[in-house]
């Protein structure tokens, strides 16, 4: 038993869908030399190097459990907004 081929439709349809979705990627840019001389010489640390035991060098930023780790909630109430 042989297929129906798609209507023109779905075809122009998938096709839209398609370019819409390469426009998305090419949306990007390529990384400088300076940028690529960066990563090469401190390539990020993956999921499975933080498992074993890797971590990221310090620079200021922290990643955090609970943002409270990180900043701290106050514990009042703020004060009513004034018109």
């Amino acid at each position: 038993m042989s297929e129906t081929p798609p209507s023109r439709a779905l075809i122009t349809e998938a096709a839209a869908e398609l370019l819409r979705r390469l426009q998305a990627l090419s949306r990007g840019r390529a990384f400088a030399d300076a940028e690529n001389q960066l990563l090469a010489n401190h390539p990020p640390v993956s999921g499975a190097d933080y498992a074993g035991g890797a971590r990221p060098p310090q620079t200021g930023t922290q990643i955090v459990a609970e943002a409270v780790d990180a900043c701290p909630v106050p514990g009042g109430r703020a004060a009513p907004v004034q018109a």
